[in-house]
């Protein structure tokens, strides 16, 4: 699975909301599970892993100018929901992403 958000935010903002997602995800998700995430060394790319109804769900964020790019592994059983879990990130991206 593949999304790709459109924002007005530099690169180092983008990376700060992301991590900012993360944070409300570990904190106040009651399906997602054990969340582990690794920035790269350019903190420009992020590697991510959780669990959720024990569906082990993993991917890459890619974090640039006005773009973010989401992708995601998942298993079979999860795919047939794809586009309602796309549409459940994009919202969430929105929330993060939102002007302040």
């Amino acid at each position: 699975m593949k999304i790709n958000y459109s924002h007005q935010l530099s690169q180092s903002e983008a990376v700060n909301r992301i991590d900012e997602l993360f944070d409300l995800l570990r904190e106040n998700d009651q399906l997602v599970t054990d969340l582990k995430t690794e920035w790269n060394s350019d903190k420009t790319n992020v590697d991510y892993a959780f669990q959720i109804n024990g569906q082990f769900i993993s991917g890459q964020i890619l974090c640039e100018n006005n773009t973010v790019i989401f992708t995601a592994e998942l298993p079979l059983a999860v795919r047939l929901f794809q586009n309602k879990i796309k549409n459940l990130i994009r919202e969430r991206l929105d929330e993060v992403f939102a002007a302040r």
